[in-house]
């Protein structure tokens, strides 16, 4: 329910890795992802109950490896691997 902050929703069975942001980056972020046209959805600690209090989640779909290396780029440092929806959250 918190993703309604997206370019473009993502399909649950999309969703490939993340980058843990605090709420005052979140903006930021969305803005040169928007600006730059690469697909993300932005999720709260209710919809990713592994983040810490207080962070967002910028998730993204697979994504060609010279968008990935962008977005890498972007936020210095490689994205993590998004849970399996059918695994636990520990």
């Amino acid at each position: 329910m918190g993703a309604a902050i997206t370019g473009k929703v993502l399909d649950a069975m999309e969703k490939s890795f993340y980058y843990p942001v605090s709420w005052s980056e979140a903006h930021r972020y969305k803005a040169l992802l928007d600006q730059e046209g690469v697909p993300y959805e932005i999720q709260s600690p209710l919809d990713l109950p592994i983040l810490e209090e207080g962070k967002l989640a910028i998730v993204f779909p697979s994504i060609p490896l010279r968008l990935y290396a962008w977005v890498r780029t972007l936020f210095y440092r490689d994205g993590l691997r998004y849970p399996d929806t059918f695994s636990s959250f520990r």
